[in-house]
């Protein structure tokens, strides 16, 4: 689930006075906003999280920006930071065309001056984008949660499967070669029935591996015959 911190907007705006309007008006909206000073400041505040990017078109001009378009074009799949660039009116600006491309569809760009209600309005929806991103990285953690379980159970299933065996073949083996009484060969063909049990119940256990996928594995407790377990070990 997203922290609070992870819904916050960053904002870098033309100027210093710029931000001090902005940040109370979001945060009256109850949006929580942060103000960066430089780009170094935006790296570091988008590592511990963010909702929403709010950059002046001075800002994405600026040489140092670089380092924030490289860390916006490297985020991890399920991430589409969005992105509303503050342009400046009646100017078209090579820079912002380059961020729309390179971000596709995550920029939204507004034209200053700009209403209150449309600015606001397009923070929520940028936040509302992020919430759903957020919904995508829980459900792909689920999965590969749930795909490293399933493979962490079948080494094990397959390791346990491999265990009976060597007793079995010894079996075989001693049957094949040599000539035993009955009572000799009740012994190994009781060996081999246990070890066939033991085999059977986990291929049972494999054909309901869906219920790994869950978390629902049931395990059946109940006291041993330590004899029998040592019996077994010596088999």
């Amino acid at each position: 689930m997203d922290s609070p911190g992870e819904l916050r907007v960053l904002l870098r705006a033309a100027t210093a006075k710029d931000s001090d309007l902005i940040v109370p008006m979001l945060q009256r909206e109850g949006i929580e906003t942060k103000a960066c000073s430089t780009p170094d400041d935006i790296l570091g505040e988008m590592a511990a999280g963010a909702g929403a990017l709010i950059i002046a078109e001075e800002v994405v001009q600026h040489p140092a920006f670089a380092g924030v378009m490289a860390a916006l074009q490297a985020q991890p799949d399920w991430s589409d930071l969005p992105v509303i660039v503050l342009a400046r009116t009646g100017a078209d600006s090579p820079a912002i065309a380059k961020l729309m491309e390179a971000l596709a569809g995550s920029v939204t760009v507004l034209e200053r001056p700009m209403r209150v209600a449309s600015f606001v309005s397009a923070a929520r929806a940028a936040l509302a984008s992020r919430k759903r991103q957020y919904v995508l990285r829980t459900t792909l953690e689920g999965l590969r949660e749930a795909d490293q379980r399933k493979t962490e159970f079948l080494a094990t299933l397959a390791h346990e499967l491999r265990n009976p065996l060597a007793p079995v073949r010894t079996a075989l083996a001693v049957l094949m070669t040599k000539e035993l009484d009955p009572a000799q060969s009740r012994r190994f063909f009781e060996m081999m029935n246990r070890q066939v049990d033991h085999m059977a119940r986990l291929i049972d256990d494999l054909l309901e591996v869906a219920r790994i996928t869950r978390g629902k594995i049931a395990l059946q407790i109940h006291p041993v015959d330590l004899v029998e377990v040592v019996r077994d070990a010596a088999d």
